[in-house]
């Protein structure tokens, strides 16, 4: 269940609302994009050295 006002940080991270009750779920494919994504930007992150 998520709270109504982090809905469309959840929505851009790839969740998908499942019947309208507030309970939202990552897809096996947009948690694997999610995760490509945090990779690459830790790899990005790491080499400037920030």
């Amino acid at each position: 269940m998520t709270i109504p006002s982090v809905r469309p940080f959840y929505r851009k991270v790839g969740f998908i609302e499942t019947d309208g009750s507030g309970e939202m779920i990552l897809t096996p494919d947009a948690a694997q994009e999610f995760l490509t994504r945090q990779q690459q930007l830790r790899e990005v992150h790491h080499d400037t050295g920030n």
